[in-house]
């Protein structure tokens, strides 16, 4: 996957981002993701993976607002939006109050 990392290809971008996020270095996953959101913007995985890694990152009204918009964009696939629902029934208490985001 690294060898991908400076490839121009936003969905390689979406890609190392995520990978990035499942082995915690949120950091490197919201700058990849925030990249890969700005040049596919309508994408709704995309909008997903930048949520989480809001959430990780304790950016809950960021988190929301992707969220929000994987629903407008994807609003027919029940499997993101079941996604995108335990993300928010799970995140921690005070990205619930909009802290930090």
């Amino acid at each position: 996957a690294l060898l991908l990392k400076n490839v121009k290809v936003p969905q390689f971008r979406d890609t190392i981002g995520w990978i990035n996020y499942r082995q915690g270095d949120f950091n490197g996953a919201t700058a990849l993701l925030e990249r890969a959101v700005t040049e596919l913007p309508r994408v709704a995985v995309i909008h997903y993976h930048l949520g989480m890694t809001y959430l990780a990152t304790g950016q809950g009204a960021k988190a929301t607002d992707e969220f929000n918009k994987v629903r407008e964009l994807a609003p027919f696939d029940d499997e993101l939006k079941g996604k995108v629902d335990a993300a928010l029934k799970d995140r921690p208490e005070k990205s619930k109050k909009g802290a930090n985001g």
